[in-house]
């Protein structure tokens, strides 16, 4: 493997040259997963990006929660049943990896959203990494 730049990595397969992208380059820009009703409100908010950037994490710090919240007491009722006791251990120890992916997630996309002049790309990278760690912990 031989690397072309900082942000390309050159992969040979089978004697192709094949270029990878940075995971923070394939990252979707925010408003298009807003809905049509809601694209012009995010519109006016852009223009000021670390507000934006602000409202973008505050909302995945709820969604987060409500996510944690939501699956935890439903999945909760299921194994409440079962006579062993991992899947309540199990249960447990997703809780917080749970709303860590998810608000680092929506950490990663405000940072994108408020277009900083240096470094943002470190962050998300950083970003990324974490959500990483934590998954295979």
């Amino acid at each position: 493997m031989a690397v072309a730049d900082s942000d390309t990595t050159e992969a040979v397969d089978n004697g192709q040259l094949e270029t990878l992208a940075p995971i923070g380059d394939s990252l979707p820009d925010f408003a298009s997963w807003l809905p049509e009703s809601v694209q012009p409100y995010w519109e006016s908010l852009a223009q000021y990006p670390l507000v934006g950037a602000l409202w973008i994490a505050a909302v995945f710090y709820i969604l987060a929660f409500a996510i944690r919240s939501v699956l935890v007491r439903a999945i909760g009722h299921l194994v409440r049943n079962t006579q062993t006791e991992l899947d309540d251990r199990v249960l447990s120890g997703i809780k917080r990896p749970l709303f860590n992916v998810v608000f680092l997630f929506g950490l990663t996309l405000a940072v994108r959203a408020a277009k900083l002049p240096m470094g943002s790309d470190w962050l998300v990278k950083i970003l990324l990494s974490l959500i990483v760690i934590i998954l295979i912990r």
